[in-house]
């Protein structure tokens, strides 16, 4: 009969089953106030409301950064004249604003617009509560070359008659879906200087 050594193949699989399995952990970094998010990969988690009364309440200033409101809320450009917005993501990309309700409380007629991007691209904007009660003012406004974001499940009511719920603007090859919009009918979903850019909108 012919003897075969299994012991290396033993004590191989014995080293393998032994070896300590490494997981990357992300944990989330509390925000108790309006601030920039600067830290890149990062989860974001808002732990009460904040509101900021004069100015943009939440920057984001890194790629992939992720803001889970956790259903609290940010309450931004109250009783002040001066604009802001309520999440501004300005040159950044992977952006995700989930969970949150953001609400403008002082009418003034300028673009305080409650989530602005400029030149942002593959972000998911998802499950929010958005109000906003100025003229020109965007529950969601997109500028220039904002592409590739997905729009969906979110609530979004303005009520100012030259409001809209989604505005976008020069920027192309966007998701919206299932999103609750009270605006003006004319408003609900704005497309300005789209050319043939395709949008899907659902």
């Amino acid at each position: 009969m012919k003897r075969v050594d299994i012991t290396s193949k033993i004590v191989f699989c014995v080293i393998c089953l032994a070896l300590p399995l490494f997981v990357t952990l992300v944990s989330a970094v509390a925000v108790t106030e309006c601030t920039n998010l600067t830290s890149a990969d990062t989860v974001y988690t808002l732990s009460n409301n904040i509101s900021a009364p004069s100015r943009t309440c939440i920057n984001v200033v890194a790629n992939n950064v992720t803001l889970d409101c956790q259903g609290y809320s940010i309450n931004y450009s109250y009783g002040s004249t001066i604009g802001g917005y309520g999440v501004n993501v300005t040159g950044f990309n992977f952006t995700t604003i989930k969970n949150c309700i953001i609400k403008e409380s002082y009418f003034v007629p300028l673009n305080k617009h409650a989530i602005y991007f400029y030149d942002a691209d593959n972000a998911t904007i998802y499950n929010n509560t958005i109000r906003t009660i100025s003229t020109g003012t965007s529950g969601i406004y997109m500028m220039i070359n904002s592409t590739s974001n997905n729009i969906s499940s979110n609530t979004i009511i303005s009520s100012a008659g030259t409001a809209s719920g989604i505005f976008l603007n020069l920027s192309g090859l966007n998701t919206i879906s299932a999103n609750l919009i009270v605006a003006n009918r004319l408003r609900l979903v704005h497309l300005l200087f789209i050319c043939s850019r395709a949008q899907e909108i659902f």
